[in-house]
């Protein structure tokens, strides 16, 4: 870590690179490579545009109700021999403050009770040191363990350490260690001359290096100008990790300091810096700090709303004046905001991937609706009697799952290939909240709705060729009943009655209703106990080389008679175990549909809407299906909807002056307006954000690093296509003590049969991607 300062770009590197965000990242992304061009730009942008995207980017990480409360403590107050232009405690200025020796460890844990009875949580200690001695070292650790004690998170601000130093405070148990950047490289040099900013960056490698949370800011109004605060979002910001905490601080002007009677801050723009220290450093808590008892409470509010989710409690903070918890008691009942719950172990961003909780031992009593539920609940796949219970879970954010005891998964699955733009996406959120006020539901039968409408619309013209014929129902496998319904009766409807049998392939899944499992491989599957009960179709090898190939041609110019069609999963067969064919398949499959009058169904419930590279993966063999069945990501999981879409070829056999060539089949809820609300909002987001892009990504660091796990005892085989990796086993003994091995590594990875496999969000950040990837390697490794 040392030579840190080295790694920055220069402020002419920073400046001339392009001047906009790099729009190859998605919204809320964990970067180090910002430039300042693109932090200068943030700050530009029109206010209630940074506004909704740093609120953006603060839901996906963060409960927006929620605010941290700590308490800080001036330990050793005054006679600093450093010449901070803002501090009343140097020892340079009068400022009518007497200088105090270390306070004794006593009477700092009485304090640190007094902040836990008052509600907060965390308790950080500051010294007006330049650097501490080893004693003083010493005695400051006495007091950490003593807070640590208590059940606070602990900060502590001493000035300049040692590595040695820091490791001491690390043995003690420190959480976190605040050493401000204060301002830009460029500025610093106006408002301290008595030290450096490399010296700042030293400590701070340090602390990273002894493995210490970092808490690291600055300070706006110091006549700092625009250029200053976003070099100083920029620095932090690049930092080889982000902090994970950073304190914004409003200057409290001091007579007797120079920058007394500094020119007013407008209260925009310290709005705008904490917005913008929000969207560049997504998953770190930034600290509303020094100043508020300058700031009114509507500026407050917006700094909230900004993603600032921290505050300081109590009257003084270290020797200027803050607001009186009374008060900051009633603003938080004005917004409706909640003290954040203390956090399950606070070391939890250093013993993890920074800025992310780590796993912790559950707790022992579930919650109540846990246990009055649970007697009453019956699970899918799942053998009630032997199986171990579900998971209880509290709530989800970006490509995390929280779990009621506090626990963090980083979900590799996302949520059965759903949750495509990750979890709780505001933009989703937003449209189902304006269709609720609107309308929640409408029958089809009869009326229509702008939100089905405008979906089938979109559909029709995202989907290859004319795919055009767009019939809303409320599941996968109700999607792939009502396509093997139109098959049948677009035979039926030209007078056609021998053709009702389909091809379906081995290693295919198509759902769990009865038609779905006809279709599906009777002998593979978890449908083999109902193989004497269900319709008889025609399960065979997929056509995949020159044998099979004749073998299947042969098959159809044999049965070709009484069959309606074939139905298949493009490129992945995906719960038959993840199985992968080529684009040369799918051609092969077009060819004798057309060569022997089949309708061709395409289920892309699993692999549409991006997940195989392209965003259908018929597009990849360049051909159009007859019907194709939509689920799964449609609406970026946050609700059942499905689809099932037809050429006008098929529509045509049903357009008729006879009643009985209509598709009488309509599900209660379909076109849900609510669930179409969702969909339209899912699309917005693949037309406005790089999805694609961030698939290419994802498959590249899954082949890459899935790739190490071929050399492991007892795999068989690793492959990747598109955002989907898998691994697959010779065997799985104890498939239940791989998941408990998962979920205690701090993942959510679901293997079954003989699989491991991920599929998670599209907008997974490369830390939380790498944690998958790695947890599945050292998992595998000592199995």
């Amino acid at each position: 870590m040392k030579g840190i300062l080295n790694m920055l770009p220069t402020v002419e590197a920073q400046t001339a690179r392009p001047q906009r965000p790099n729009m190859a990242h998605a919204v809320g992304a964990v970067r180090h490579d910002w430039t300042r061009g693109e932090v200068r730009a943030m700050f530009a942008l029109p206010f209630p545009e940074l506004m909704f995207q740093a609120q953006t980017v603060h839901r996906m990480n963060f409960d927006p109700r929620e605010v941290q409360v700590s308490t800080l403590l001036s330990i050793k107050t005054g006679g600093c021999p450093e010449d901070c232009g803002y501090c009343p405690q140097s020892a340079r200025y009068d400022t009518g403050l007497t200088a105090s020796r270390l306070m004794e460890v006593a009477d700092v844990l009485a304090e640190a009770q007094a902040a836990k009875a008052a509600g907060a949580t965390r308790f950080c200690m500051g010294a007006a040191w330049r650097s501490p001695k080893d004693h003083d070292v010493e005695a400051v650790c006495a007091m950490i363990e003593g807070v640590k004690a208590l059940g606070l998170e602990s900060c502590a601000t001493l000035g300049m350490l040692t590595p040695q130093q820091a490791i001491r405070l690390k043995g003690a148990g420190l959480d976190y260690y605040n050493h401000n950047l204060d301002t830009s490289a460029e500025f610093y040099g106006k408002i301290i001359t008595t030290r450096t900013y490399a010296d700042r960056l030293d400590t701070l490698a340090n602390v990273r290096d002894a493995g210490i949370n970092v808490c690291c800011g600055g300070i706006i109004g110091m006549g700092e100008g625009l250029e200053d605060r976003a070099g100083m979002i920029t620095t932090l910001a690049t930092l080889p990790a982000h902090p994970e905490s950073v304190p914004i601080n409003l200057l409290v002007q001091v007579k007797g300091t120079p920058l007394n009677g500094t020119l007013r801050l407008d209260p925009l723009d310290f709005v705008r810096t904490i917005a913008v220290a929000r969207i560049t450093m997504p998953r770190s808590m930034v600290r509303l700090s020094a100043g508020r008892e300058d700031m009114s409470d509507e500026v407050q509010a917006l700094c909230f709303l900004a993603g600032a989710n921290s505050i300081f409690y109590g009257d003084r903070l270290l020797t200027t004046p803050n607001p009186g918890e009374d008060h900051d008691r009633a603003l938080f009942d004005r917004l409706g905001l909640v003290t954040m719950p203390p956090r399950e172990g606070a070391d939890w961003q250093a013993a993890g991937v920074s800025g992310k909780r780590a796993s912790v031992t559950p707790a022992s009593n579930e919650p109540d609706w846990y246990e009055s539920g649970s007697p009453h609940i019956w699970l899918p796949y799942t053998q009630m009697k032997t199986a171990p219970p579900p998971l209880a879970v509290a709530r989800t954010h970006g490509s995390r799952i929280v779990l009621a005891d506090g626990r963090e998964l980083v979900d590799g699955i996302a949520s059965w290939w759903t949750a495509c733009h990750g979890y709780n996406h505001p933009h989703i959120r937003a449209a189902v909240a304006r269709q609720l006020e609107i309308m929640p539901h409408v029958m089809l039968g009869g009326l229509a709705h702008e939100a089905a409408l405008t979906l089938a619309s979109r559909l029709a013209g995202l989907l290859p060729g004319d795919l055009s014929r767009v019939f809303f129902c409320d599941s996968g496998s109700v999607a792939v009943e009502v396509a093997l319904k139109m098959a049948t009766q677009y035979w039926l409807n030209q007078g056609v009655r021998s053709r009702s049998t389909f091809v379906a392939f081995k290693g295919g899944y198509h759902g769990d209703t009865i038609a779905a499992m006809a279709v599906s491989d009777p002998d593979e599957s978890m449908h083999a106990l109902f193989k004497g009960l269900l319709p008889r179709h025609h399960v065979i090898d997929l056509p995949q080389d020159d044998a099979s190939i004749a073998a299947f041609d042969q098959f159809l110019a044999e049965k070709a008679d009484i069959l309606a069609g074939m139905v298949v999963e493009p490129l992945v067969q995906g719960a038959g175990g993840m199985l992968f064919h080529n684009a040369a398949v799918l051609r092969c499959l077009r060819a004798a549909a057309d060569r022997y009058g089949l309708v061709l169904i395409c289920d892309e419930i699993f692999t549409g809407f991006g997940r195989t590279g392209a965003m259908f993966a018929c597009e990849a063999a360049g051909i159009v299906p007859d019907i194709m069945t939509l689920s799964k990501a449609l609406t970026g999981g946050t609700m059942t909807l499905a689809a099932t879409v037809a050429r006008g070829k098929i529509f045509d056999a049903f357009w008729s002056e006879d009643p009985a060539h209509a598709l009488m089949h309509g599900p209660t809820y379909m076109a849900n307006a609510l669930a179409c609300a969702a969909a339209n909002a899912s699309l917005d987001l693949f037309e406005r954000e790089p999805r694609l892009a961030q698939i290419a990504a994802i498959s590249k660091t899954l082949g890459q690093d899935l790739e190490v796990c071929r050399g492991l005892p007892g795999v068989k085989d690793v492959r990747v296509q598109g955002a989907i990796g898998v691994v697959e086993m010779n065997h799985i003994g104890d498939l239940n003590g791989l998941k408990r091995r998962f979920v205690d590594a701090g993942v959510w990875v679901r293997p079954f049969n003989n699989i491991i496999y991920l599929t998670p969000a599209f907008t997974i950040d490369a830390e939380d991607l790498a944690k998958l990837t790695r947890t599945i390697f050292e998992v595998l490794k000592l199995s």
